[in-house]
């Protein structure tokens, strides 16, 4: 029907606008197995073409409320981005080794922790912590026939999805060597789908608790291998480390299990009002998720505290790039805290030009290394000579080190090692040879190819200062007014205003030549200099560049893509035909009730 329809639009837009692509298209391959299993089952196969017929309008429905932020995502996805996932990882078991682990985490979420609960927590399971509550209560449905073997869908669906990651069986695992799929990493995506299907299972436990039926076998069924399971768990680690920790997180989850204990007790013995049983279970479930999760109470603190050196940085002049070594300055929370960052960490590069760059002119071959390799934020690259000269390009100015940064990069250790400019929590290192963000040169070298601009740009190396390798056809009229021009005649560029939408740079150009912006090229910026549109050049395979004549120029450089004004339009039209939509279901439903 029209009102449902539109509900599971809005439930998937909402998600698509919250979401982690992985994750996006991992949930709808779940809920099209929940379709197929639904449409499998019912009584009736009539109606097949009218699910079909509502669930595509609804696919419909979500496409154009989401569109403005879709359509650039596929329209990047097709065109920019690159995937750091190998074709194999879908395939992978990676949590082979941590079956064991994982599920003792399930019901002892603090058992394999090494400290004392703090922030900073370590534990073996990614995975996380279900409770021994919900877990009673979903091994109580998993007992009797549920609607159409609901039941023992959804605890099929858990046991898969578990099994992809942590046991090798070749009837679950071919999954990942399907397209898309096969570069899904379903170790780090699929946790919440495996609570959701136990959270299902438990829904369905609470049901049979309060509707009265035989449950109190099944509980103490369930009560006697929660036992033997921390029996052998304690056991099997007895004289590890964390031990101590253990045993009193089993004490924690033995608690719990005598909390739901009472309440088989209080279903059984008590004959409870529905209201008053469905209090009681609300009430456990949520004393376990409040005092027995391995963290620290929920409190207020500051997100972005002031930190000595992020404040050292930020106090430089000019815009600068900085870059953390040895998990020094994780990427991207540098660039919360105003610092701009050269690692990266991101399963979709948005500029794939950076791949091919780091692996031919800084690290040979990093982004091939290893599966899942995004990060770039370990390799001491500023201290190595080879690629410094493009460092400089790219305005990396500060290199961020721990202490000890000897222990990693022996060199550091050398008396004639450069000093740092700052020594205290960290060591922050000045390149005095950075170059400006906004720079002008008077000479080009025209390559369309990306090999061969790569190539052109390990020549130059020693000259990116004065030269600029543009991926355009050569433009002769450019090339001339630049050959007039001296290699340096004290031209200067200033930015004056910079946004993550719009860069303005003021030039002061003696003789013609390009300015150069050392900021990521992307298709969809776009020029104005003095008001009129210019062309962008794709410089130094990363970075953009304007041609400019002699004289004062400002310069805008606007990001405004296409693919989300398109999006937005698409995104406005899907509202307003909801919204119709939605009162027509609403003057319906007061007709029928007139």
């Amino acid at each position: 029907g029209l009102g449902r329809s539109l509900g599971l639009a809005l439930s998937m837009t909402l998600m698509c606008l919250a979401g982690h692509p992985e994750h996006i298209f991992l949930v709808h391959a779940y809920v099209w197995v929940f379709l197929i299993f639904r449409l499998a089952t019912l009584r009736t196969k009539k109606i097949f073409p009218d699910i079909l017929g509502w669930g595509l309008a609804s696919y419909l429905m979500m496409i154009g409320l989401s569109a403005f932020v879709l359509f650039p995502f596929l329209y990047n996805w097709v065109f920019e981005f690159w995937h750091s996932h190998p074709e194999y990882l879908g395939a992978l078991v990676e949590a082979k080794g941590l079956m064991k682990e994982a599920v003792v985490s399930f019901f002892f979420p603090a058992f394999y922790q090494t400290a004392p609960v703090t922030l900073d927590f370590s534990r073996y399971s990614f995975w996380g912590h279900l409770g021994v509550i919900p877990l009673g209560l979903a091994f109580l449905g998993l007992r009797g026939r549920q609607r159409r073997w609901l039941n023992a869908f959804f605890a099929f669906l858990a046991f898969a999805i578990f099994a992809k990651s942590h046991i090798q069986i070749p009837f679950i695992n071919w999954i990942g060597y399907l397209p898309l799929f096969n570069v899904c990493r379903f170790y780090h995506h699929t946790a919440h789908l495996f609570a959701f299907s136990v959270a299902v299972l438990a829904g369905m436990g609470i049901r049979r608790l309060l509707s009265g039926r035989k449950f109190f076998l099944g509980g103490q069924i369930y009560a006697g291998l929660v036992i033997l399971l921390a029996g052998a768990a304690l056991v099997y680690y007895r004289g590890a480390e964390h031990f101590s920790l253990s045993v009193r997180a089993v004490g924690w989850g033995l608690a719990a299990l005598a909390g739901f204990e009472g309440l088989l007790l209080a279903g059984k013995f008590g004959r409870l009002p529905g209201r008053v049983a469905g209090f009681l279970v609300l009430a456990v479930l949520v004393a376990e998720l409040s005092f027995h999760v391995p963290r620290e109470r929920v409190r207020r603190f500051d997100s972005y505290p002031r930190v000595p050196y992020i404040e050292f940085l930020k106090g430089q002049t000019g815009r600068n790039r900085a870059y953390g070594v040895f998990w020094t300055m994780y990427p991207n929370t540098a660039s919360g805290y105003g610092i701009d960052d050269f690692g990266i960490a991101e399963g979709l590069l948005p500029n794939k030009r950076f791949v091919p760059f780091i692996n031919r002119l800084i690290f040979k071959d990093y982004f091939r290394m290893r599966y899942g390799g995004t990060a770039f934020w370990v390799i001491p690259a500023t201290f190595m000579n080879n690629a410094r000269p493009f460092l400089d390009m790219l305005n990396v100015r500060f290199t961020a080190a721990p202490l000890h940064l000897a222990s990693f990069f022996p060199p550091a250790a050398d008396k004639d090692f450069a000093r740092p400019v700052y020594a205290r929590e960290v060591l922050v290192y000045e390149s005095p040879g950075a170059f400006p963000r906004a720079f002008i040169v008077h000479r080009a070298v025209f390559e369309p190819d990306e090999d061969r601009a790569l190539e052109a740009l390990g020549r130059l190396r020693g000259n990116l200062r004065d030269i600029a390798v543009l991926q355009a056809l050569p433009d002769e009229a450019i090339a001339e007014e630049l050959l007039k021009s001296p290699v340096r005649d004290g031209s200067a560029a200033r930015i004056v205003a910079y946004g993550p939408n719009e860069v303005v740079v003021e030039a002061d150009v003696r003789n013609a030549g390009l300015l150069v912006l050392s900021d990521a090229y992307h298709p969809e910026w776009k020029a104005r200099v003095n008001g009129k549109p210019a062309k962008i050049y794709q410089a130094n395979v990363l970075v953009r560049a304007v041609f400019l004549p002699a004289g004062r120029h400002t310069v805008r450089f606007i990001f405004s893509p296409l693919s989300f004004w398109a999006g937005v339009a698409v995104s406005f039209s899907s509202l307003f035909v909801l919204i119709l939509l939605a009162f027509r279901i609403r003057g319906s439903v007061s007709r029928k009730m007139k």
